[in-house]
């Protein structure tokens, strides 16, 4: 079982046979969450559309909450009481606690991407992940951050893990260029369902893409969202 929820932004609820696992929440209505199941809360960067310290509270709230936070969020910013319960995490490291598995990539912006495992389901969140090619900077700039960001995205591919849910970088203010991430992700990693995300609710963006993809690209994987609150199950 995967259920997905679409939150607001980049954020996430999933709930898989064993686990909840909420993405880079930073404002939003949330689900009704089942309460036999740890809820781990993820935060990639520290930008404030990511991240929020309403998460603490969350996790206050819930007994069973944990919380998976990028190395570059302050450790002065965790309420000592819940120091215990939170892991902070660098680009390149990797941890498991009980039946959930998680590594980190290395963001092209700030902080990480999450590659999580749980209950035999592959799950990707590429916080600020992407090929940010942008008019205006240097070719050699862009250049760069094309190289960076495939390394990364090969780096997930020669781990060989099937990506039953992702969440992929397509924000429409990079113009022409907005799909160049999210083309990438869909040519090189196999899996099931693949949600834009950073798209600013413009949520025509999305079907831009899909219409204007490159011939051979698996868009039917992309899935179109429309207001935050919507679930999917498969």
């Amino acid at each position: 079982m995967l259920n997905v929820t679409y939150i607001y932004h980049s954020s996430f609820l999933v709930e898989t046979d064993e686990h909840l696992l909420l993405f880079d929440y930073y404002k939003g209505k949330l689900p009704v969450m089942a309460k036999d199941k740890p809820l781990y809360i993820f935060a990639s960067h520290r930008h404030e559309d990511h991240f929020s310290p309403e998460i603490f509270s969350i996790a206050e709230k819930n007994e069973k909450a944990r919380l998976v936070l990028s190395s570059d969020i302050s450790a002065k910013k965790i309420p000592e009481k819940l120091r215990e319960r939170c892991r902070r995490i660098k680009p390149g490291e990797h941890f498991a606690q009980g039946s959930l598995f998680v590594r980190s990539l290395r963001s092209t912006d700030e902080g990480v991407a999450f590659v999580v495992e749980s209950a035999g389901k592959g799950i990707y969140h590429a916080g600020d992940l992407n090929d940010w090619r942008w008019e205006g900077e240097p070719e050699a700039w862009n250049r760069r951050m094309r190289e960076d960001y495939q390394r990364q995205i090969d780096l997930l591919a020669e781990m060989g893990l099937y990506i039953h849910c992702a969440f992929v970088v397509l924000d429409g203010r990079q113009k022409q260029d907005a799909g160049l991430g999210m083309d990438y992700f869909l040519r090189k990693i196999p899996g099931e369902a693949v949600f834009p995300m950073h798209f600013w609710e413009r949520y025509q963006v999305i079907d831009r893409y899909i219409k204007s993809a490159s011939r051979g690209l698996p868009v039917d994987r992309v899935v179109r969202l429309s207001f935050p609150g919507q679930s999917f199950a498969f």
